[in-house]
């Protein structure tokens, strides 16, 4: 319970210390591998070393499930999460965490921006431009200026704006018309701290 309410609240902290103790408490217990609380608890440590790019942690990981716990419809929920961040497949990402199981959705929540970040970069370096509305729809973004201030808050290079746009901008109205320099801005979004970011491991 306690680790559910520290996803909420995104304490990925306390969530760190809940789930290393509950490894222990359901290896003590000895819980059958299909335990609705234990299949819970592995879908949530499968989609975190997913989200911290632990490639190898990961693999070792399923290879350790057995084939009735790899068959568990959760698990194969969260899999394929797994399998779109480790492709960088990120617009199935996107689509796919909202009906995460049990309470992956909040997990994925704490590691949005920088999935965003990492999606950015991916574009960027395949782009010569793009929009904002493109990379709002794209990213997630729930609208043009939220994007817009994610991008400046990331140093993105707009190409060069007439004085018409800039005046209808500035009222808001053609937010998503910007156009970002993919090849001007890659060298910045490369250096964004989103992409160092590193939460300490689960025990």
């Amino acid at each position: 319970h306690n680790a559910r309410l520290a996803l909420q609240f995104g304490d990925l902290g306390q969530f760190n210390q809940c789930q290393t103790r509950l490894l222990h408490l359901f290896a003590a217990l000895r819980l059958h591998a299909l335990d609705p609380q234990r299949i819970e608890f592995l879908c949530y440590r499968l989609v975190y070393l997913a989200l911290q790019g632990m490639r190898l942690d990961l693999l070792k990981l399923y290879r350790e499930l057995t084939a009735a716990e790899r068959q568990q419809r959760e698990v194969q929920q969260c899999r394929r999460l797994c399998v779109s961040l480790l492709q960088q497949d990120f617009c199935l990402f996107f689509r796919l965490f909202k009906f995460a199981p049990f309470f992956v959705p909040f997990l994925c929540q704490l590691f949005f921006k920088k999935v965003q970040m990492q999606a950015l970069l991916c574009i960027s370096r395949v782009s010569l431009t793009v929009t904002v509305s493109s990379l709002q729809r794209l990213l997630c973004f729930s609208s043009a200026a939220e994007c817009l201030s994610f991008l400046e808050q990331q140093k993105a290079v707009f190409k060069q704006r007439t004085k018409q746009q800039q005046q209808q901008q500035q009222q808001q109205q053609q937010l998503g018309s910007l156009v970002v320099d993919c090849k001007a801005s890659v060298p910045n979004f490369e250096l964004s701290p989103l992409l160092k970011k590193k939460v300490h491991a689960m025990g």
